[in-house]
C-alpha cells in the first residue's frame, strides 16, 4: 500500500512539474511573441 501510494504522489509532482514548465515556457513565449508584435506593429 504505502509503495503505490509513494508512486502515486511521485507521479502527481512530476506531473505538477511538467505542467508548471510547460505553463512557464508558454508565458515567455506568448510574452516574446506580444513583444515583437508590438515592436513590429509600431
Amino acid at each position: 500500500m504505502t509503495v503505490g501510494g509513494s508512486k502515486k504522489g511521485v507521479a502527481g509532482r512530476i506531473a505538477i512539474f511538467v505542467v508548471g514548465l510547460l505553463v512557464i515556457l508558454g508565458i515567455i513565449v506568448v510574452s516574446k511573441a506580444f513583444f515583437r508584435g508590438m515592436l513590429t506593429g509600431i
